[in-house]
């Protein structure tokens, strides 16, 4: 019987960091298959956030793209 497949449809590199941190024992029950569904790119200039003392980001890749922030 075939393993069941672990499909990962993060970017490829989000995908390919997660596969990394799995376990010996889960890499052995199953075979990981990276088809990303999406890619993450910049879409024109990092907006004036001068006038803010901070930023919250709900994704990590945001920070890739993210102006600098400076006192």
């Amino acid at each position: 019987m075939d393993k069941p497949a672990l499909l990962l449809t993060r970017p490829r590199d989000s995908a390919k960091r997660f596969a990394a941190r799995l376990s010996k024992s889960a890499l052995q029950d199953v075979s990981i298959c990276i088809s990303p569904l999406l890619e993450i790119d910049k879409c024109g200039e990092a907006p004036d956030v001068s006038r803010y003392d901070g930023a919250i980001f709900t994704s990590a890749r945001a920070l890739d793209f993210a102006p600098t922030l400076s006192n």
